[in-house]
This record gives structure tokens, C-alpha cells and sequence, in this order.
């Protein structure tokens, strides 16, 4: 039974779970569990207290995938585990103290993605999936709610409450969210490390483009099947200009629909080490700065993911859809330059913006003729556009998403 602590008639008490865990705030409730934020009062540490609502065997599953994956870079590590008081099963995690990325890309998010975040996230999150594969485990369910970044600014792979064996077959529907599964899966294939490279690679799409290329893999998606027909990967707002060649080259092979060309989780770690620069006008560090999957612990490296505010663009920047960038050679780019991403489909100010949910990443069905550079897609349902200062000047729209061009570390 939970404990109470400093009770009184006016302040009730906070519960205390397992004599040990000093429950603060519940940080999420869902079916399958509730999250809260604790108190470890032995290593007076915060700590993140997962209540389950699963099955027991359920529970012991995940206990047993966190524990195959003790010591591995980029993914959660198991602190505790037990069965409280009242019998409910519980996992012990540290505190991720700079929350989801989610929270980086979602419409009206409080921080800046820099250059240098997407990249160094994005290669965290390959060498996570990658170390579940080396373990023949699959994680199933790679999406940016399950990417959380900690306090010396690493993206971790958390819950595996999803997360099977290579080979495992689900009986009914499969685990998982489906605007992330991979197209194999829905037609009821086997769990495979293809199906994770696929999420990775659908991950570092919205990472880029605050959007997803479709709804779900499947040949009834509109957007999906021009894919098919195409072959040739969504362009939303016109952007993948701005990606050098070679990044567009192995982001569609992440996103090949057939597992067995599909590129994998190895692969692609290797080509992100030997290739740091994602952008054509990103001042590329040599291949030796990126150091192991875990990285040095420098002084810019442990730095805080919230960046700084970006300046405003500069007067008479060509405008490309929404993108703003300064026109200079390459090597003589010294400042980091903002763009602006207007994503279609975000409502300011409404819950849709802050839950997780995916509405506001999905886009309205894209014909087979590209928008123009100068018309932004209409939102689903039309809003007043919102203001949100930036401190030396306003960004004018229904989302501001923006990356700011720097150097990759």
C-alpha cells in the first residue's frame, strides 16, 4: 500500500510507491500506463515511475527486453523493477529532463531545431535502433514520442513495451503506431529489423519537414500510392533541395517499400558517420568529430538542446516556399541563417497542437503537380494566423517550424 508523507489537513500528501519513490506529477495516462515523475528518496535523484495496466507477463516481457538492452547507448535503462503494494507492475527509469522530440517538431514548439540537433539526433537514433538489432530484438513502435532526449542533450529510444523478437508473428493486429509501420507489417509479415529502419526513416522525415509523407503504407493512402508510382519521395513545402544529394539518396532507400532493398539500420549508421552534413549549405565537420555513437563529452556536445533564438532573416533573402536562407557561397558561411517552415496543418493555440497525436504531421492529399514555391498548402480547416515573437522580430503563420543553418558537430 502507498505510504503518505508530511500529511495535513490543508496539503494532502504525496504517495510514496515501494517506500522508495516520492510520486510529484503524473506526466502521462494512457491505456497501458501511467507515467509519473518521482523522487528515488534513497538516491535522492529524479526518476521516471512507470505504472503498467498490462498483464503481468506483459510486464515481465518488457522487463526482460530493458534488460537485454542494459549498457546499450541511445536506449532506456532499467533502474528498478517491481510489483508494489496494490500489485500493480512498475519499471523505474531515469528522468529525461528535456522531454520528446516530439516536443522539438510539433506545431508552436517552444524551441528552435538547430542543424546541429537534427543531425546529432538522428544519428542517436540510428545507433539506438541499431543496438536492438545487433540483439535481434525489434523495437515496433520508433516514433517521436519514444525519442527522448536527456540532460547532456542525447536522444534516447524508450519503451519497449512493443518491442519483440526478430521473426515474432503478432496474431491479430500488429503493435505499434500505425502511421509508422512499415507497409510489410501491415500485411501481416513477420517483425523484422527492416520494419524499424523503416520508422527511423519516417522519424528523420518529420524531424526535417514537421510532416509525414502519409497517413499509413498502405496503396488506399493517396499520398502513399503516387509514392509508389513515383518512386520518388514526397517533396512537402519543396524542400529536399536543401538536403544534399546523398542524404536524399539513403533517406529513400529507408524508405523503400520492399524490406529486402530497403537500406539497414547498419548501413545507415555507417553512411551517417562518414557523412555528417544533411544540408547543402551545412558547414561539414570531418567524419573523425563524430567520435562512437555515444560521442565526447565536450563542453558543446553536453550543451542544453534548447538553442538559442535564431536571428530574424535578413532583408530581401530569396523566399522559397516558406524557406528563408541567405545567398552565399558556401564556405563563406559563418553565422547560422533561420529558416521558416510553415506547416499546413496546425490550429495555434488548440489541443491538437500539444497532445501527441499525429493530425497536425499529416498534410492534406497531395496532387501529382507540386505546389508552387510561392503557395504554401491551404490548412484543412482555415485559421487566423498566429504571431509568435522571437525576440528580434515575428514569425508570421500557423506553425513556425524552423531549422537554423550551423555547423553539424
Amino acid at each position: 500500500m502507498a505510504l503518505r508523507v508530511g500529511q495535513s489537513a490543508a496539503t494532502p500528501a504525496a504517495p510514496v510507491v515501494d517506500g522508495r519513490y516520492l510520486l510529484l506529477k503524473c506526466l502521462h495516462e494512457g491505456s497501458l500506463a501511467n507515467v509519473h515523475l518521482a523522487t528515488d528518496v534513497q538516491a535522492s535523484s529524479a526518476v521516471v515511475l512507470k505504472i503498467l495496466h498490462t498483464s503481468k507477463r506483459s510486464y515481465e516481457r518488457e522487463v526482460a527486453m530493458m534488460q537485454t538492452m542494459q549498457g546499450a547507448p541511445h536506449v532506456v535503462q532499467l533502474l528498478d523493477h517491481f510489483i508494489d503494494a496494490q500489485e500493480r507492475p512498475c519499471i523505474v527509469m531515469a528522468h529525461m529532463e528535456h522531454g520528446t522530440l516530439l516536443e522539438y517538431i510539433q506545431p508552436n514548439a517552444p524551441h528552435l531545431l538547430t542543424v546541429e540537433h537534427a543531425c546529432r539526433w538522428g544519428r542517436h537514433l540510428v545507433a539506438g535502433a541499431l543496438q536492438l538489432a545487433l540483439r535481434n530484438l525489434v523495437h515496433g513502435d520508433i516514433k517521436p514520442e519514444n525519442c527522448l532526449i536527456n540532460a547532456r542533450g542525447e536522444l534516447i529510444l524508450h519503451d519497449l513495451g512493443c518491442a519483440v523478437g526478430v521473426g515474432y508473428k503478432h496474431g491479430g493486429q500488429p503493435a505499434g503506431t500505425r502511421a509508422y509501420l512499415a507497409p510489410e507489417v501491415l500485411l501481416g509479415q513477420p517483425s523484422s529489423s527492416a520494419q524499424d529502419a523503416w520508422a527511423v526513416g519516417l522519424v528523420l522525415f518529420a524531424i526535417l519537414f514537421a510532416d509525414l509523407p502519409w497517413e499509413r503504407a498502405m496503396p488506399s493512402d493517396p499520398n502513399y500510392r503516387l509514392y509508389l508510382q513515383s518512386n520518388s519521395l514526397p517533396d512537402p513545402h519543396q524542400r529536399l533541395h536543401l538536403l544534399t544529394p546523398a542524404f536524399r539518396t539513403w533517406l529513400h532507400r529507408l524508405l523503400d517499400p520492399d524490406p529486402r532493398r530497403r537500406a539497414s539500420l547498419a548501413e545507415m549508421h555507417a553512411f551517417l558517420q562518414a557523412h555528417p552534413a544533411w544540408f547543402v549549405n551545412q558547414i561539414a565537420s570531418p567524419p573523425s568529430s563524430l567520435g562512437s555513437t555515444t560521442e565526447s563529452s565536450s563542453a558543446s556536445a553536453r550543451a542544453s538542446p534548447s538553442p538559442a533564438v535564431s536571428p530574424a532573416p535578413p532583408r530581401g533573402s530569396p523566399s522559397h516556399h516558406g524557406v528563408t536562407t541567405q545567398q552565399r557561397p558556401y564556405d563563406q558561411v559563418q553565422q547560422q541563417e533561420p529558416y521558416q517552415h510553415q506547416h499546413p496543418n496546425a490550429r495555434p493555440g488548440s489541443s491538437d497542437a500539444r497532445q501527441l497525436s499525429y493530425q497536425h504531421m499529416f498534410s492534406p492529399a497531395r496532387s501529382s503537380t507540386p505546389p508552387t514555391p510561392t503557395t504554401p498548402r491551404s490548412p484543412t480547416t482555415p485559421e487566423t494566423p498566429s504571431t509568435r515573437s522571437d525576440g528580434q522580430g515575428s514569425i508570421q503563420g500557423p506553425m513556425d517550424y524552423r531549422v537554423v543553418l550551423g555547423t553539424c558537430p
